[in-house]
């Protein structure tokens, strides 16, 4: 096969996230329109799949991340004012936004439901369909793996504060120093109060509001760090829903390019269960793909089954296979990451490439370096099925120095942007992993 062919598979890919965008526009978890993009795409996979399915689930979609978010920056600003009063009064100003540490704890990085009792509650849905393996005589068999990609069909909000890129961190990190010093020197104020040591320059209401060093100390990190810190929370939290192009129709459309490939005469598999689509819910806690890997893990089809999840896999400079996701404790299967990186070598291969050349010239064939690495932050649909014991690995392309997706949570995520080097690579690279599985399966018969 040349690189028209594969090239072929990544613009039917475009093409199916331009209708999606533009029939449906943004589409929140457990919206009208995602939901009308889940049946959408459940009409697409019946030109593939010899069985389709649509699973429903209820889901709290603003809890996760702008309820924690906020949840932390109420409690902060709330708590600020309390470190002027005495002590052990002040306190307050530390404990308040440590217990928001401890929401965004609970919630972000153990995706915990704690506090979903104070959110508004919805219905979400995933659409997936399976191609089973065929015998010599074209007839449905048992299969002896199954491999499961899939994207997600929900856009996220745009974060404002994405619109820095790369120089993120230095408007980030004042609002952030700000939160750490408020705990941390409500803490030294009881402390050197409880010691009688606190020198004062002033006493209100009858002592209990004061004005020592340590107030004055504060008074200044106050004035310079809550504008950074609500600054920070409104870049967090605010802006419009976005299109999601990237993240993560990206990902449905690679997975329909092998659903269309793997469906053509002659490229039928025999042993491998290809089983493509896309999950609700993802940017509220990967809730879509929890509620599959319940569902499906119960009845015990994943027993046997690889998840592989293409995550903002259509634009960028270089693709990432994604090892460990650190932001939720998911570590995920070494040897299907490594399995990964020797099919993109195959791909580079089949192209008469060499995988390691530079950059520029693997781009001038729809080709992205590859690589192993773990995600620092953020996460994807893949980290909940290795929680649940299964086998499992996620690809995402990146862009610039930061680890992240190009256009992340931004107003730029637009299907106008995605990028063929970028869709072809995630293709074929997939394209190859099963490829390989397959051919490992039969000389195993």
């Amino acid at each position: 096969m040349n690189k028209d062919d594969n090239s072929k598979y990544a613009k039917y890919g475009i093409d199916y996230v331009t209708r999606t965008c533009d029939k449906f526009g943004p589409r929140f978890s457990a919206t009208e329109a995602e939901n009308a993009a889940i049946y959408y795409l459940e009409d697409e996979l019946k030109q593939y799949c010899d069985k389709t399915l649509i699973d429903e689930f209820g889901v709290t979609p603003n809890l996760y991340p702008r309820g924690f978010i906020l949840m932390a920056g109420i409690f902060t600003l709330i708590g600020t004012p309390f470190f002027f009063f005495k002590s052990p009064i002040s306190i307050i100003a530390a404990v308040l936004p440590i217990f928001g540490l401890f929401a965004v704890w609970l919630t972000f990085f153990l995706m915990s439901e704690t506090f979903a009792f104070l959110f508004k509650k919805g219905t979400s849905h995933n659409a997936t369909g399976r191609i089973f393996p065929r015998n010599e005589k074209g007839e449905k068999k048992e299969a002896k793996k199954r491999v499961i990609v899939c994207g997600h069909i929900d856009s996220a909000y745009q974060m404002n504060i994405t619109d820095y890129g790369d120089d993120v961190y230095k408007v980030a990190v004042p609002g952030f120093l700000f939160m750490g010093l408020q705990i941390i020197l409500g803490v030294v104020k009881v402390i050197v109060f409880s010691t009688g040591s606190a020198k004062m320059y002033a006493q209100a209401l009858n002592g209990y509001i004061t004005l020592s060093i340590i107030d004055v100390i504060f008074l200044v990190v106050a004035v310079f760090g809550l504008p950074c810190f609500i600054f920070l929370i409104r870049g967090l939290t605010g802006g419009e829903v976005t299109l999601g192009a990237n993240d993560n129709l990206s990902g449905i459309a690679t997975a329909l390019g092998l659903g269309m490939y793997f469906t053509e005469e002659g490229n039928r598999l025999n042993n491998v269960e290809l089983w493509i689509g896309g999950f609700g819910s993802e940017e509220c806690g990967e809730r879509g793909a929890k509620a599959f890997v319940d569902k499906y893990g119960e009845m015990g089809l994943l027993d046997d089954a690889i998840a592989v999840i293409p995550d903002s896999s259509g634009a960028g400079d270089r693709l990432t296979i994604i090892s460990k996701e650190k932001i939720h404790y998911a570590t995920h299967d070494m040897k299907v990451c490594e399995d990964l990186l020797a099919a993109s070598e195959d791909f580079a291969e089949e192209l008469g490439i060499d995988p390691h050349a530079d950059p520029n010239e693997l781009k001038k064939h729809n080709l992205l370096p590859c690589n192993i690495e773990e995600l620092p932050f953020a996460a994807s649909d893949a980290g909940r099925f290795s929680l649940a014991g299964y086998s499992a690995a996620s690809i995402i392309i990146f862009e610039g120095q930061l680890s992240k997706p190009k256009y992340w949570h931004n107003k730029l995520d637009r299907p106008e942007n995605l990028e063929m080097p970028a869709m072809t690579t995630s293709f074929g690279l997939l394209k190859h992993f099963v490829l390989n599985l397959e051919h490992e399966l039969g000389n195993n018969s």
